[in-house]
């Protein structure tokens, strides 16, 4: 019997010290590290005038939270005027903090005002950042409650889930006390800051709020600002599988032609909507071409386009619209 304990001992421990061996021999498989494509891309325009490009993971939050998918691309441009910095977008909520740092070290200045084309979190989502570093932060009427709701509509009413995409949402309770003085979709407003001019258009359609900005530069160029209004172009995305800059705009175009908008935002917001302020910015841009010297379009997604592609681009635009009309 003694023997017989001895020997099931003798096993056992024989048993332990091989799976202690096979432990150490043999790691375990690490875990797939997921991609990770963000950064800011700075370009200097000259003149003054700074695109700061941002690079976001998309989650494809039905795998999981982590599962980064692709990217997406953004402009915010920042505008120097004597000793005032002057944004156009503020860029996502999560890089806010490291656009500020890229801003501040290509120009030697931290924003003193930003001007929001519209409420999307791609666009408006840092504004709240930049307010509480001391920049004063500008939107459209319609936009003011979207972003106090950080986009998520489902605040609003729980039925309103669908229209909410995680990627898109982003931190509530904030909401800028600075509107632009626009009643009419198409109307312009003049708004100084600190000697700088700058003419907003109400643009509707892309969000209720949308609008598109002219600014005229020290050395007499006009320059306009379309947000989202413009649509970016698939040829303009980075040659790879990973960039859906195009495909979520379109998504977003797609979106607004097939789900119904909560009242009461679908007075000002839809396709035939958006493609109305297109002909408008169409027009625009036709008499800054013929009377001004004209820089371009800058939009708010992709590069910007030279004044003698301007009509091109806006066509191309009001193409991809149209099919959804």
């Amino acid at each position: 019997m003694k023997e017989r304990k001895k020997t099931v001992r003798k096993i056992t421990i024989s048993l332990i010290l091989a799976l202690i061996t096979f432990t150490v021999l043999i790691p375990l498989t690490p875990a797939k590290a997921q991609p990770d494509f963000e950064k800011i891309e700075v370009y200097d325009l000259g003149d003054g005038i700074w695109r700061f490009e941002e690079y976001i993971n998309y989650i494809d939050y039905s795998i999981s939270s982590d599962a980064v998918v692709g990217y997406y691309k953004v402009n915010i441009y920042a505008i120097e005027s004597e000793d005032k910095l002057i944004l156009i977008d503020s860029g996502v909520e999560h890089l806010a903090g490291w656009l500020h740092s890229n801003i501040t070290s290509a120009t030697g200045k931290s924003p003193n005002a930003v001007l929001l084309t519209h409420a999307h979190a791609d666009h408006a989502g840092g504004a709240a950042y930049f307010h509480v570093m001391g920049a004063e932060v500008y939107t459209h009427l319609w936009s003011q409650y979207l972003i106090f709701i950080g986009m998520n509509f489902s605040l609003i009413d729980p039925t309103y889930a669908y229209l909410v995409n995680p990627n898109f949402v982003y931190t509530p309770g904030y909401a800028p006390i600075n509107l632009y003085d626009l009643t009419d979709p198409g109307v312009e407003s003049l708004l100084l800051i600190d000697g700088a001019e700058f003419i907003i258009i109400w643009t509707p359609g892309h969000s209720p709020g949308s609008v598109s900005i002219i600014y005229n530069n020290p050395s007499g160029k006009y320059l306009l600002f379309t947000g989202d209004t413009t649509m970016p172009r698939p040829e303009d995305d980075d040659p790879v599988p990973f960039d859906l800059t195009y495909e979520l705009d379109y998504w977003t175009l797609e979106m607004i032609a097939s789900v119904p908008i909560p009242s009461p935002y679908d007075e000002v917001m839809g396709v035939d909507i958006q493609l109305s302020s297109l002909n408008i910015l169409r027009g625009i841009a036709r008499l800054l071409q013929r009377g001004h010297a004209f820089y371009g379009i800058l939009p708010g997604h992709n590069n910007p386009y030279p004044a003698n592609f301007a009509q091109w681009y806006l066509k191309k635009s009001i193409k991809i619209v149209d099919e959804w009309v």
